[in-house]
């Protein structure tokens, strides 16, 4: 078959998905500073059908046709940055004679930038200062990994921990709506937040429904319509509304 047929067949979209894929493969791999070996290891050890085996052999190929780009330019890229920094501390190419190392957005740490900071500490005592939130952890897919701060003490000994807990971004009733829901997770670290804003009178959160689809339709017009005039409107998981909406904002 041709390849410009295959594509047709493929479609744009299923072909983004499988970029992203990869991407985030070779991002991790290169996180964690692991190779193929490895990669397969890990995946032989996961029962099927969650085993990625016909993944892993279409990445190989891309990810060192990437690698081979690098060399040929003479480039690295952030990983590498990273992964380099670490083997010339470890090698003594490299020597610090920092006393203090402050760490800011700590809950997206991820193994290989942990490395680096170990091995710092390895070969020139410091003191260590990271300021992080672990409600905030959103980058696992990039490499970060919630245990580095959840475990703090296990990889960096003996802490003490200050926690803030007013804020001014958002209101009291906010943060008792979205706190509950965060701290379902066991994992989560316990926190009694504090807004410094004080307590709103109106909802921070609220769910319009009826009866039937119709009903709840009028109910949230009704809401539209309530609002001043001039405000932003971002509509969130409503596909069967779709329709509708364009009508109604069409309208107004």
């Amino acid at each position: 078959m041709p390849f410009d047929e295959i594509w047709n067949l493929t479609g744009k979209d299923n072909i983004d998905r499988f970029v992203e894929l990869f991407g985030t493969v070779i991002n991790l791999m290169k996180n964690n500073n692991i190779g193929f070996d490895e990669v397969r290891s890990r995946n032989e050890s996961i029962n099927r059908p969650l085993r990625l085996d016909i993944i892993i052999d279409l990445i190989e190929p891309v990810f060192s046709a990437y690698e081979e780009m690098l060399k040929q330019r003479k480039e690295i890229d952030f990983n590498d940055m990273i992964n380099l920094a670490t083997q010339y501390v470890i090698e003594n190419k490299y020597q610090h004679n920092y006393k203090y190392v402050i760490v800011d957005e700590y809950q997206d740490i991820g193994q290989s930038r942990y490395k680096l900071l170990y091995e710092m500490r390895q070969q020139n005592p410091y003191k260590l200062f990271c300021v992080g939130d672990d409600w905030q952890s959103i980058y696992r897919f990039s490499g970060s990994d919630i245990g580095f701060i959840l475990d703090f003490e296990k990889y960096w000994g003996p802490t003490e921990t200050d926690k803030i807990e007013t804020t001014y971004r958002f209101s009291q009733s906010l943060i008792e709506l979205s706190g509950a829901f965060v701290m379902k997770n066991p994992k989560q670290i316990r926190k009694s937040l504090i807004s410094g804003m004080g307590y709103d009178n109106g909802f921070s959160a609220e769910e319009i429904q009826g009866y039937n689809e119709k009903l709840a339709i009028q109910f949230m017009e009704k809401k539209i319509m309530d609002l001043p005039k001039g405000v932003s409107v971002l509509f969130l998981g409503l596909v069967f509304l779709q329709p509708y909406l364009a009508q109604f904002l069409k309208a107004h």
